[in-house]
């Protein structure tokens, strides 16, 4: 009974914490706390996410600004191909940094999830150095960190941060979309709920982008496995139709989608 409180409290906090978020000037220190139980860093990296931010961010703004124009372009791939070759000559370098790491993000983001083993050290690594509190905390490069590390892996840890880049830009839907995620990889029931509970949001707010309902599929097929639930099921099924019917024909989640589908149908593992 104590830990079911525990959890409820939990649930509370961070459905509080998002409101305060949204709420909140999003530059001042102190705007977001961590989760006692569920965020385990150092209060020290708390504390360092918090602060507001800081040094000269028009280096990684600009580099930013390329890199989106190249993934509207189509030019990713060549891109993380040279980037590649510039990090393993100057891997120190910051500016090489942000233009191989935010190249893999984004080449990501497009439906490439394919890494060679190389690569993916490279994220672990780049991902592990954020608990270091070694990176510029620029918005840029902070942004970068934080989804950098949820490549490497999804982490609950870092949801109280992803709040805070997406009230900051409330265009950010990379961040955005890894907020629901990020809560329903978890086991534990009201992040599950707080899952739908963001992916429902950001369906409301972007109803015709089609990456955004397999944010709300996955979400639901969480809780789905967890409780079996034949309405979850449903919901689950409809968000990943909703997601075939608004994208392209070689749109980068239909196989996943039509997979999860069949698995639901079927009654799943």
């Amino acid at each position: 009974m104590y830990c079911a409180n525990i959890v409820v409290a939990v649930c509370l906090f961070l459905v509080a914490a998002t409101d305060l978020c949204r709420a909140s000037d999003t530059n001042g220190a102190g705007a977001l706390t961590y989760v006692p139980g569920y965020v385990d860093p150092e209060p020290a990296f708390v504390a360092w996410l918090n602060q507001p931010w800081s040094g000269d961010d028009s280096p990684y703004a600009e580099l930013r600004a390329k890199l989106d124009k190249a993934e509207s372009a189509g030019t990713l791939p060549a891109l993380v191909d040279s980037s590649e070759v510039a990090y393993r000559a100057a891997p120190k370098s910051l500016t090489v940094q942000f233009v191989y790491f935010y190249a893999l993000i984004l080449n990501h983001w497009e439906g490439d999830t394919r890494y060679t083993t190389a690569q993916q050290t490279d994220i672990d690594n780049f991902s592990a150095e954020l608990f270091k509190l070694t990176y510029p905390h620029t918005y840029n490069y902070t942004r970068l960190s934080i989804l950098g590390t949820c490549l490497a892996g999804l982490d609950v840890n870092l949801y109280p941060f992803l709040l805070r880049l997406a009230a900051k830009d409330s265009g950010d839907l990379i961040a955005k979309f890894d907020i629901p995620v990020t809560l329903a990889s978890t086991d534990k029931t009201p992040l599950q709920l707080l899952a739908i509970r963001e992916a429902n949001a950001l369906v409301s707010e972007y109803p015709n982008v089609a990456v955004v309902r397999t944010a709300q599929g996955f979400a639901y097929y969480r809780r789905w496995l967890a409780t079996k639930d034949p309405d979850l099921a449903q919901m689950t099924i409809n968000s990943y139709r909703a997601y075939l019917s608004l994208a392209s024909p070689n749109g980068r989640f239909r196989p996943v989608a039509e997979h999860i589908i069949q698995l639901v149908q079927s009654g799943g593992p």
